[in-house]
């Protein structure tokens, strides 16, 4: 009786869970153009989507154009119109916990861990959502489309490159190989952070794996994911456009600041973050544990386990240095909240692997206690569907202030238009305000954010009222 109840709560956490998650493609539907969104864009209305690669790349842009799966990716959305962007969150979630459920359930077979599918669904939804949830500045990172681009996708993508890393390694499959070097190219062309990253994770596996001596197949493909990696910096590092954006920032840092400040910037983050977001943490252990006392451990003692905690939480700390070091380097700080979106994946899937080793540990103790064992499952359950009910109605809660600037847009957007087929080439529109740090249309026509906007809308000049 108490097993039933026990999936049938679990379930239950699995639909509000969900609906949760699905808040974020709601807020999504009320996504519009802004700043960068307009400067892809005119690339690919009036130079074609080919032209616009090589020039974004080789021209003089006011974005970066060495970013070459950012402007890939964003000639792909442009070609479907503004019509298609209040969709792009919804593909992107989609993207995001599918890949998740992939991978989690290699990861599973790999371990010899059994989870059943719906403790997979459990752990991906998780920390997808949490990943969202406590993600700073939240809409640049999922909602504002260059933005996104930048930093989400390397995460989704990644995500899709451990999946089919594993795939390889079960099925032995060489055309796999081809997949992950394409995918790993693509996502090392999204932004520095994200290639940094990325580069990091798998030199660190690569490391691992050629230390424990693990099988030719293992180490092939992972220096094939690290080499591609150091391939994708390359092309971002020579662009020609790189020079004339780092005279807006100043010389670059020195190597000794960068080792002296990137570790603790890096202990910074982790500390406010956790001060921040202490409950969401929380939430995450108890998830992670409940399911650890559903399963067993792939561990065979007590030191095997905490030398894998160990290692876990070293990679996790140098991978959230690596996400802090670029912007100190170019930038002389530390990244702006939507680039820190790497780091709170790793935070996320960290804490909930120290909360499956713990449980692992203390399982048996628990279990010689069964009444107490069935009944700590079914609490914690049940404390995780108030909370997880309480975030999803936070996260939608956001829901009118993003219909108010979406209707903003809209009425604005339909105006220019109308003007437009009236023969002007001179436009003034009404004044909105910036949304979560974002620019808008400004009183100055030679903005850069006008400048783009107008050749966006095929125009001379664009300007708001104030």
């Amino acid at each position: 009786m108490g097993l039933k109840i026990n999936r049938a709560l679990s379930y239950t956490v699995i639909i509000i869970l969900f609906i949760a998650y699905s808040s974020f493609m709601i807020l999504g539907t009320q996504a519009r153009y802004m700043q960068d969104d307009y400067c892809y864009g005119e690339k690919v209305r009036n130079e074609g989507f080919f032209k616009a690669q090589y020039n974004s790349y080789f021209g003089s842009v006011p974005t970066p154009g060495n970013r070459y799966s950012l402007t890939f990716f964003a000639g792909i959305f442009e070609l479907f119109t503004e019509k298609s962007y209040p969709f792009y969150a919804l593909f992107s979630t989609i993207l995001f916990i599918s890949g998740s459920v992939l991978l989690i359930s290699n990861i599973s077979k790999t371990f010899l861990l059994n989870f059943h599918i719906r403790q997979i669904l459990l752990i991906a939804l998780s920390i997808a959502f949490f990943t969202l949830y406590i993600s700073p500045n939240r809409y640049q990172a999922l909602f504002f489309r260059a933005s996104s681009l930048s930093y989400f996708y390397p995460i989704i993508i990644n995500i899709w490159i451990g999946y089919f890393f594993l795939e390889y390694l079960f099925t032995n499959n060489k055309h796999l190989l081809y997949i992950l070097a394409l995918i790993t190219l693509f996502s090392s062309g999204f932004s520095e952070v994200g290639a940094v990253v990325q580069f990091s994770l798998w030199a660190f596996l690569l490391s691992f794996f050629i230390f424990r001596k693990k099988n030719n197949k293992t180490i092939l493909a992972t220096s094939i994911i690290t080499a591609v990696s150091i391939i994708g910096l390359v092309i971002l590092v020579l662009c020609p456009n790189n020079y004339e954006r780092q005279l807006n920032f100043g010389p670059p840092n020195t190597i000794n600041n960068l080792f002296k400040f990137g570790p603790a910037f890096g202990l910074d983050f982790i500390k406010y973050s956790i001060r921040g977001y202490y409950i969401p943490i929380l939430a995450v252990l108890s998830l992670a544990l409940l399911i650890s006392l559903q399963t067993e451990t792939p561990f065979a003692d007590f030191k095997e386990t905490m030398i894998f905690v160990f290692v876990s939480i070293l990679i996790s700390y140098l991978l959230i240095v690596a996400n802090i070091l670029p912007s100190l380097y170019a930038y002389r700080a530390m990244p702006d909240a939507r680039g820190l979106m790497p780091s709170t994946l790793i935070l996320a899937a960290t804490f909930f692997i120290l909360g499956l080793c713990a449980g692992w540990l203390f399982k048996e103790r628990l279990f010689r206690f069964e009444q107490l064992f069935n009944a700590l499952q079914i609490l914690l359950i049940l404390l995780l569907l108030i909370y997880f009910v309480h975030a999803g109605i936070k996260v939608f809660s956001e829901y009118p202030e993003y219909h108010k600037r979406a209707s903003l847009w809209d009425t604005r957007h339909a105006n220019i238009l109308e003007k437009i087929k009236q023969g002007e080439k001179e436009i003034l529109v009404p004044a909105i305000d910036g949304f979560y740090r974002t620019s808008e249309l400004q009183p100055d026509p030679d903005h850069w954010v006008n400048k783009c906007a107008a050749l966006w809308y095929g125009i001379d000049v664009i300007m708001s009222d104030e």
